[in-house]
């Protein structure tokens, strides 16, 4: 005969609400690194100011993680949270990477626009008198063209950073919410 066991089993659901660390987290992360796309909408020749504002909105995410590690407990694992902070900071570096190339482009054909300015100078002619000309100074060279990557890296920077934080973060949060339940 066969012998006759109790089973007893317990399942026991813990959830742990995550409306708290979306605000005192997640919310102000984001807003960090929403608010370096300001950059792309400032002249590329204000070039401390961009940086500035970057420089500074990367030092409040570097604060934001540090107060953040020092809320959970101490553990040697990778945390989701440490991800989304690490992954913010990343965009707000990208931001920084973004307006030192639109400064070197925009100096790059600043300094074009002068030498042609300086050629066309030089190429002025003299006068019976032996004086210059200077009524038809730019005849000889064409209008200056401007860079067209100057404003394109601005104009392509609009829609790719927002466009990849929002997949980002769609991704993120979907595969949290999923794991989760």
């Amino acid at each position: 005969m066969g012998d006759l066991y109790t089973e007893h089993v317990l399942w026991i659901r813990m959830s742990r609400k995550y409306q708290i660390y979306l605000l005192t987290i997640y919310l102000p992360s984001s807003s960090l690194a929403v608010l370096n796309w300001v950059n792309f909408w400032i002249n590329p020749e204000c070039t401390p100011e961009r940086a500035g504002l970057t420089i500074t909105l990367a030092l409040a995410q570097i604060v934001l993680l540090v107060g953040t590690a020092q809320r959970f407990p101490s553990t040697s694992d990778f945390k989701m949270v440490d991800l989304y902070l690490l992954v913010c900071f990343l965009f707000q570096i990208a931001c920084l990477i973004e307006t030192v190339l639109a400064a070197v482009l925009f100096r790059n054909g600043e300094k074009k626009e002068q030498k042609q300015k300086l050629v066309a100078k030089s190429d002025k002619g003299l006068t019976s008198t032996g004086l210059e000309d200077d009524t038809d100074e730019l005849k000889y060279l064409p209008a200056p063209e401007n860079n067209p990557l100057d404003n394109r890296v601005d104009e392509i920077s609009r829609v790719v950073f927002p466009s990849a934080f929002l997949m980002w973060n769609v991704i993120f949060f979907g595969l949290s919410f999923y794991f989760t339940r």
